[in-house]
């Protein structure tokens, strides 16, 4: 395709170059000055950071080795600081806010950010005046040893894995890789697995925040930006933390000045986006040393060992692993193709407007060979055809003293070692993230040897079989899952009533409530085995009562205790053992452990 000069022609990539405006900043200042004056204020911080964003800024050195936080230094003496006080004006209005706001920390760095890029000396005294106030709430709050309160710029941190995995090192040491012709790599329980059991963390290889939610994600944590620092030369994208903009400048950069041209596309939100992004990250000149490598190994490596380097390791943050992920370009039609193809080649010539990705390694623009422009593009193609590894980010906020949650899809992200598990329609796991890094936690009991699923798609409980079949069939895969097999009923429709197992093999029973009866042991429960039966079913009616109390706690208080939490793991490994499922405890069981989860239980 990209010999025919006709499709040159037909499929153009405009280059955009980013612009900074401060007659827009300017107005989305003045409209935030309105929404203060009329206590709108998370409103008026909206628009405080929008007028940050657009307004021109000095250039930054994302080169120096200094420590983070202070190794994106802004180039220019303070004199040339004067030139930006568009820029130095948001800082100072953005500052009333987080004075509101009680954001004591944040309100300071942003004097100290109007101060410096400008803003009128003869208007300072009303930012020192501020400045003094927040001092004095801060030494209030520690005198009442109250201190934690006014903790606003640390990042909540992710749990680590108290034992690895040894050769997946985002795995817990719970769980191990296994490959059957049937499932093809697949994950199962190394020893048996409790309901709260931590058992998988990974950072994204590479990470794309949607179209909609740039500058308010941070595109390297993909934390929420409350307080934004801007990227120095574009309007798209904004960072939580010098720290992050320290670090995520290094991939921006490349991307920068074709990012308007990328939206205009209508491409961000797909997965083009993140195949962009992931070539990118992973630099022409690795490109170029690696495919050829990569290529072979598909060729001479065994399914089971794709993705794991030389010392036998499968390393999230390694292209290897990226690239090898499985994907479904060989179940695509025709059609399919096609458009892939044509999206690759519009993004290839993306990348050679960019001028900022066929580049030696001392960042020197070349002239790229033909040959150069179809590796490009054929990486490209092959990263498009992931479904299995690409997860969303979702921003969730526990609302209304747990009734409810409000969740929002800030992205999607790379996850070669989450991929390797498979999909259920009834996962024993749930999974959500820190920022880029995923936490995969049991909330159901799983038995050493049994394999450990994901759900990929909708669960049984929210969505009928003939929807998850559809939303299954965009990532090319046929559940057999328990719930798809037996034609499960969603929550709504799950009976009130509890089926039992039997106490000792631990197998469906039949027969009435009155008079129960295990096939499999010979069993009739009102004539033999009564008191045995009776005790345990007031046992599991106690532990039924016990997570029903527990949401309501959480609903009512929320505010749950480590002891709650393993009164739950204890009640739910109970019930697992003795009802049947689809029940509607099961249910109540997940959006409780879905809590606890959010509150680092």
């Amino acid at each position: 395709m990209w010999n025919l000069e006709e499709a040159h022609q037909a499929f153009t990539a405009p280059k955009v170059c980013p612009s900074k405006s401060d007659d827009t900043a300017e107005r989305f200042r003045q409209e935030g000055n309105c929404l203060y004056k009329k206590h709108m204020f998370d409103f008026a911080l909206e628009h405080y950071n929008l007028s940050i964003l657009c307004a021109h800024h000095p250039n930054i050195d994302s080169s120096s080795t200094e420590p983070a936080g202070q190794n994106c230094r802004s180039s220019g003496s303070e004199a040339d600081m004067k030139m930006y006080k568009t820029l130095g004006y948001g800082y100072a209005n953005r500052s009333a806010v987080q004075l509101v706001r009680k954001e004591y920390e944040r309100c300071i760095a942003d004097i100290d950010l109007a101060i410096k890029y400008g803003y009128p000396e003869e208007l300072r005294s009303k930012l020192e005046e501020r400045r003094e106030k927040c001092l004095k709430a801060i030494k209030k709050a520690k005198r009442k040893n109250a201190a934690q309160k006014i903790i606003y710029l640390n990042k909540k941190i992710p749990p680590q894995l108290p034992k690895p995995n040894p050769s997946v090192p985002s795995f817990s040491d719970s769980i191990k890789v296994s490959y059957s012709a049937t499932k093809g790599r697949h994950v199962v329980a190394a020893r048996d697995i409790r309901p709260g059991d931590l058992i998988a963390v990974e950072k994204s290889y590479c990470s794309h925040n949607y179209s909609d939610e740039k500058g308010y994600y941070c595109p390297v944590c993909l934390m929420e930006c409350h307080n934004l620092v801007p990227c120095p030369t574009c309007c798209k994208v904004a960072f939580c933390s010098d720290e992050c903009r320290a670090e995520g400048l290094k991939i921006h950069m490349k991307e920068c000045n074709i990012l308007q041209a990328f939206d205009e596309m209508d491409l961000s939100d797909n997965h083009a986006a993140l195949a962009l992004k992931c070539v990118i990250q992973a630099s022409f000149i690795k490109l170029k040393e690696i495919l050829p490598k990569l290529n072979s190994e598909n060729l001479a490596l065994s399914p089971e060992n794709l993705g794991f380097d030389d010392n036998g390791k499968f390393d999230s943050a390694d292209y290897r692993s990226v690239y090898h992920v499985v994907s479904t370009k060989n179940l695509k039609s025709p059609d399919a193709i096609n458009q892939a193809c044509i999206v690759a080649f519009v993004l290839t010539k993306i990348l050679h407007l960019s001028e900022k990705f066929f580049i030696t390694e001392e960042g020197i623009p070349i002239i790229p060979r033909y040959e150069d422009f179809i590796l490009t593009g054929t990486a490209l193609m092959h990263h498009m055809a992931y479904r299995s590894a690409i997860f969303t980010f979702s921003d969730i906020k526990v609302i209304n003293h747990g009734l409810s949650t409000q969740k929002t899809l800030a992205g999607q992200g790379m996850f070669p070692a989450l991929s390797l598990m498979r999909h259920s329609c009834n996962a024993p796991t749930v999974y959500y993230n820190y920022g880029c890094v995923k936490i995969v936690r049991a909330f159901m009991p799983i038995a050493a040897g049994e394999e450990v699923t994901l759900a990929l798609a909708d669960r049984f409980i929210t969505t009928p079989l003939e929807n998850r079949k559809l939303q299954l069939k965009a990532i090319s895969y046929e559940c057999s899952c328990e719930a798809c097999l037996g034609a499960w009923p969603t929550a709504d429709f799950i009976p009130d009533e509890i089926h039992w197992k039997c106490i000792q093999c631990y197998k469906p029973i039949s027969g009435t409530e009155t008079s129960p009866i295990c096939t499999e042991c010979e069993i009739c429960y009102n004539k033999t085995h009564a008191r045995e039966w009776l005790t345990m079913k007031k046992k599991l009616s106690q532990a039924i009562t016990q997570i029903q109390s527990l949401m309501s706690k959480f609903q009512n208080e929320y505010k749950v205790n480590r002891s709650d939490a393993n009164a739950m793991h204890n009640a739910t490994e109970l019930l697992t053992k003795h009802v049947q499922q689809p029940a509607k405890i099961f249910t109540v069981i997940r959006d409780v452990y879905l809590l606890l989860f959010y509150s680092d239980l």
